[in-house]
């Protein structure tokens, strides 16, 4: 603007050279455009494409790490990645239930990938510490506590359709030998808990 307004040499010879650079650019956008417009689609797809293989991965079961199965005693590191496998699978709604769970449970819910909710049934809800459930509760999906003494038994249920009975307190997964075991006849569990969590 000021080269416009000044008359001396300089000033032309930025003004010729402000306008040559408008036309390089011109003709840069007008020679590169299309080549640009790819490299965009190309992006988008690729972020498409990795949206589709993480969905894949998520639904392809690892070789050594069943859907249930029997852990004996000192299998804590396999008993852990299985359950925290099964809060994975999640995608809608998650329960747990256990009369004694603690803030290990905290540990298991953190390895979420999806932004599903999570509900714990205890009969103990004290052994969740408020700071621990505060702090997971600020940097991930809510995790809420219900308390209700109606249930013996540890189940996850995920999203209202698969149930698993664990045979141990999830913090005490592979301490002793236990058993976790997808149930077929769920339909019961699942409507109780719904009575119980007011859903």
């Amino acid at each position: 603007m000021l080269s416009g307004l000044l008359k001396n040499d300089t000033a032309i010879d930025v003004s010729i050279g402000v306008m040559n650079a408008f036309v390089e650019m011109r003709r840069f956008i007008a020679a590169y455009g299309k080549t640009f417009e790819r490299i965009t689609t190309v992006e988008y797809k690729l972020l498409e494409h990795d949206k589709k293989f993480d969905e894949l991965f998520d639904l392809i079961q690892l070789p050594g790490l069943p859907q249930q199965g029997i852990f004996f005693k000192g299998e804590i590191y396999d008993a852990f990645r299985l359950i925290v496998k099964i809060i994975g699978e999640a995608r809608e709604t998650l329960v747990i239930i256990d009369g004694y769970a603690d803030d290990t449970i905290l540990d298991m819910l953190a390895k979420r990938k999806r932004g599903e909710d999570a509900v714990i049934v205890t009969a103990s809800p004290g052994r969740i510490t408020q700071t621990g459930l505060g702090k997971i509760n600020a940097q991930y999906p809510t995790v809420s506590v219900v308390k209700s003494d109606e249930f013996h038994d540890r189940f996850i249920i995920v999203d209202g359709k698969k149930v698993y009975h664990v045979g141990a307190s999830l913090k005490d997964a592979g301490k002793k030998c236990f058993a976790l075991t997808l149930l077929d006849d769920e339909g019961l569990i699942v409507a109780k808990t719904q009575d119980i969590i007011g859903t």
